[in-house]
C-alpha cells in the first residue's frame, strides 16, 4: 500500500499524538497573591476615604454658605423694609417718631418704633395716602402691625392706629437687635434715657405721648433749628438661620449682646454657641436719614 501524499510519509495516528495539546503549569499565566489584593483593597479604601472627606467639605460648606444666606435674607428684609418706611416719615406739629421709653433690644412683645408714613400706592389710589405702622420684637421675630390712617384722623400720635398684624413676621431668626438716634454729635440708644439733644418724654409740641413712649427731636420746623436733633437712625441687628436657631435652643444655649452692637460680632465668636451656629449669624447694621 502506497504512502497517501497528506501524510507526508508519517502515519497519521503518530502526527496527532505528537501534537502538544498540553501545556506545562510554568506557562500559564499567573493570578494575585493575597497580599496583593489586600494591598489594593487598601489603597482604594484610602481614595475613597479622601474623596468622602472632599464631598463632605464641599456639602458643609454649601450648607454654611446657604446658612449665611437665609441669615442675611432676614437681616437686610427688615432693614430695607423700615428704611422704606422711615424715609417717607411723616412728622410735625402734630406727628412724630416714638420710640419706647425702655430698652428693647431682646425680648418678647417689645415695640421698636411707631410712626406714620406716606402710604405707597399706585397713582390715581382712593386708599387713604397715610399709613401707621409699629414695628415689635416678638419670640425673635420682627413684626409690622400697620393701619390706613385717614385725611379726618387728629390723633395722629397713637400707636394703637396700627391696627393690623400679619399672621407671618417680617423677620425671624432675631438675636438682636439696636436703634441709635444719631445726632450731628453723638448717637443715643433709643430706650435709653432721653434728652433734649434727641427724644422728649410726657409731651411732644404740648400734645402728650402715650405712656412708655417718648418722640424723637427731628429737623421738624417746630423745634429750633440750632437743636441737636435727631438727624438719622442707625439700626443693628444681629441674625440667625431657622436650622442653627433650633440647635442653639435645643442646647439651652443662647446670645447675650451688649450695649455696644459694634462688638457684637466678636461677642458671637468668643461665645459658647456651637461653632456651626456661630458661621451662621450675621450682624448688619443700615444708617436711614430722617426726612
Amino acid at each position: 500500500m502506497r504512502n497517501s501524499p497528506a501524510t507526508n510519509g508519517r502515519p497519521l495516528r503518530n502526527r496527532i499524538l505528537s501534537y502538544p495539546f498540553r501545556q506545562s503549569a510554568s506557562a500559564l499565566p499567573s493570578g494575585f497573591t493575597v497580599i496583593e489584593i489586600l494591598v489594593s483593597v487598601a489603597v482604594l479604601t484610602i481614595i475613597l476615604v479622601m474623596m468622602l472627606q472632599v464631598v463632605s467639605g464641599v456639602l458643609q460648606s454649601t450648607r454654611t454658605q446657604s446658612q449665611k444666606m437665609d441669615s442675611s435674607a432676614a437681616a437686610r428684609r427688615v432693614l430695607d423694609v423700615l428704611a422704606a418706611d422711615l424715609q417717607n416719615a411723616v412728622t410735625g406739629e402734630n406727628s412724630a417718631i416714638l420710640v419706647p421709653t425702655e430698652n428693647a433690644s431682646t425680648g418678647n412683645a417689645s415695640t421698636l418704633l411707631s410712626f406714620l408714613t406716606l402710604r405707597r400706592a399706585p397713582e390715581g389710589s382712593i386708599d387713604p395716602r397715610f399709613l401707621a405702622v409699629r414695628y415689635a420684637l416678638t419670640n425673635n421675630a420682627i413684626v409690622r402691625s400697620y393701619g390706613a390712617v385717614g385725611d379726618d384722623e387728629t390723633d395722629l400720635i397713637n400707636p394703637d392706629l396700627a391696627t393690623i398684624t400679619p399672621v407671618e413676621p417680617l423677620a425671624t431668626g432675631i438675636l438682636a437687635i439696636q436703634i441709635r438716634a444719631v445726632t450731628e454729635t453723638n448717637k443715643y440708644r433709643v430706650g435709653a434715657e432721653p434728652s433734649a439733644n434727641w427724644a422728649t418724654r410726657d409731651q411732644y409740641n404740648g400734645i402728650p405721648l402715650p405712656p412708655g413712649y417718648q418722640a424723637l427731636l427731628t429737623r421738624s420746623p417746630i423745634f429750633s433749628s440750632a437743636a441737636p436733633n435727631t438727624l438719622a437712625l442707625e439700626i443693628w441687628i444681629a441674625t440667625i438661620d431657622a436650622q442653627n436657631a433650633a440647635l442653639v435652643g435645643s442646647m439651652n444655649r443662647s446670645f447675650n449682646p451688649s450695649d455696644d452692637p459694634t462688638m457684637w460680632r466678636e461677642e458671637v465668636d468668643a461665645s459658647n454657641l456651637p461653632s456651626q451656629a456661630k458661621a451662621s449669624i450675621r450682624v448688619l447694621n443700615k444708617t436711614v436719614p430722617l426726612p
